[in-house]
C-alpha cells in the first residue's frame, strides 16, 4: 500500500500510467491515430519520447523516497 502511495507521487509514474490508458483507449477505439497523418503521429511519438526524457531528467529520487 505504501508503494502505491509513492507511486502517485510521481509525475513520471503518473505520466506513464496516463499513456497505458490512453494506448488502450487507442487501441479498442483507433480514434486518434486514424485521424492523423504518419508524419503527425510520429511527431507525436517524438514529442511523448521528449516529456519522458524530461520528467526522467527532472526525477531526483527513487520511489521508496517519496
Amino acid at each position: 500500500m505504501e508503494m502505491l502511495k509513492q507511486i502517485f507521487k510521481s509525475k513520471t509514474m503518473l505520466f506513464a500510467m496516463a499513456l497505458a490508458i490512453f494506448g488502450v483507449i487507442e487501441m479498442n477505439l483507433n480514434l486518434f491515430a486514424s485521424s492523423l497523418t504518419p508524419q503527425l503521429f510520429g511527431a507525436f511519438s517524438i514529442a511523448i519520447s521528449l516529456i519522458v526524457a524530461v520528467l526522467r531528467v527532472l526525477t531526483t529520487l527513487p520511489l521508496d523516497k517519496k
